[in-house]
């Protein structure tokens, strides 16, 4: 029976606002939703029959048994641990396969690593960073590999040697023809004295010139005649039409043999192509394999450490150090175009950015004088 009804029939008012919770179960009539509920489940009851057999009861188990099993949908995702590969350190570092997911967590986050410039990997030289010294420069070599490595240090400085005394013998001034100081000061002299003999020397020949012009005879020309003139016209006029066979000739043989033009075209393009290649290999691997002028300074070699048989020791310990590392550090940075050479600084002309002011004093201003009287 409904809480809202009264013995008397009538319907008691709710005052409860209809959007509050307790309106539902107050002010709402739920008879009619409980009496449609009960007619279902009454429907549903089957009804239980009384004295079944065992037989029936199996055949009835085994039917239910023979009805097919429900598989589970399988999962998309599988949940177990991915066995991860091996990862190489020293390896070549190979950017990592991101998804739009994870890539964009970690822009969310400010996790991503910034983007890699251009120049990061970039080869300067392919050389090698440390040199290995050869074998002759140890401290206990072998006798052969001694000789060849002093042999070769020896070659080098002869070689030094002789472009010094070159420098030295094309910047010598020759014997005799050293300039004197008495020589200077009579070259300093010889245009006051001897200015008037050289005048009179002029004017002596261009008299014997006039005199010359004065007493030789105008060749005679002889006039041609009408019949030799006209031959040359027509020797001319064959020797032209002789050319203009020839050239035509020559086109018309250009015309047919356009196969061999094109064969011959096309071996030169190829030669052309592979001297370009070759230039280009060459380009780059003096680029990589060589010194590049990066400073002002030219690239000197480190000097290579020698020792004397006399000095050669019998053990390590009593070996002397010789050279830097480093200096050996240095020269190989610079080997290899990471530092640049510093040199001499060019001492180039100052302009002059002030413009200079010339004082001028006109004839006008330089009549006027003390005492003068204007008009």
């Amino acid at each position: 029976m409904n809480g809202n009804v009264n013995p008397s029939g009538k319907v008691r008012r709710c005052r409860i606002s209809r959007n509050k919770k307790r309106y539902w179960k107050k002010g709402t009539e739920i008879q009619d939703a409980e009496d449609f509920l009960c007619g279902i489940q009454s429907d549903a009851i089957k009804e239980v029959e009384e004295n079944v057999s065992k037989r029936h009861l199996r055949k009835s188990l085994l039917k239910k048994s023979k009805m097919p099993v429900k598989t589970k949908a399988s999962s998309s995702e599988s949940t177990a641990i991915e066995d991860r590969k091996p990862y190489d350190l020293w390896g070549p570092h190979l950017q990592k396969e991101m998804s739009v997911a994870e890539n964009y967590y970690l822009l969310t986050t400010k996790k991503k690593p910034p983007k890699e410039p251009r120049t990061l990997r970039h080869i300067a030289s392919i050389l090698q960073h440390v040199e290995i010294a050869p074998t002759g420069a140890s401290y206990n070599p072998p006798v052969s590999k001694y000789l060849d490595y002093v042999t070769g240090v020896a070659e080098e400085e002869k070689k030094k040697i002789k472009e010094s005394e070159k420098l030295e013998r094309e910047l010598a001034l020759l014997k005799g023809k050293c300039a004197t100081q008495e020589e200077i000061e009579l070259e300093l002299r010889a245009g006051l004295d001897g200015g008037d003999d050289y005048d009179d020397e002029i004017l002596i020949d261009e008299n014997e010139i006039e005199q010359n012009d004065c007493g030789e005879k105008r060749p005679i020309i002889k006039r041609k005649k009408k019949k030799t003139r006209y031959l040359e016209y027509m020797e001319r006029k064959r020797k032209e039409t002789e050319n203009i066979s020839a050239f035509q000739k020559e086109q018309m043989h250009l015309i047919y043999s356009a196969r061999k033009l094109n064969k011959e075209i096309s071996k030169e393009i190829q030669k052309r192509m592979e001297f370009a290649k070759k230039r280009k290999e060459h380009k780059l691997m003096k680029k990589f394999a060589g010194t590049q002028r990066l400073g002002r300074g030219k690239f000197e070699p480190c000097e290579e450490p020698v020792l004397l048989t006399e000095e050669l020791p019998g053990s390590l310990r009593e070996l002397k150090p010789q050279g830097s590392i480093l200096t050996e550090r240095l020269k190989s940075l610079q080997k290899r175009n990471m530092l640049s050479i510093p040199g001499e600084k060019r001492h180039r002309r100052k302009l002059k950015n002030k413009l200079r002011i010339k004082e001028r004093e006109d004839r006008k201003h330089q009549e006027v004088k003390l005492g003068t009287h204007l008009i």
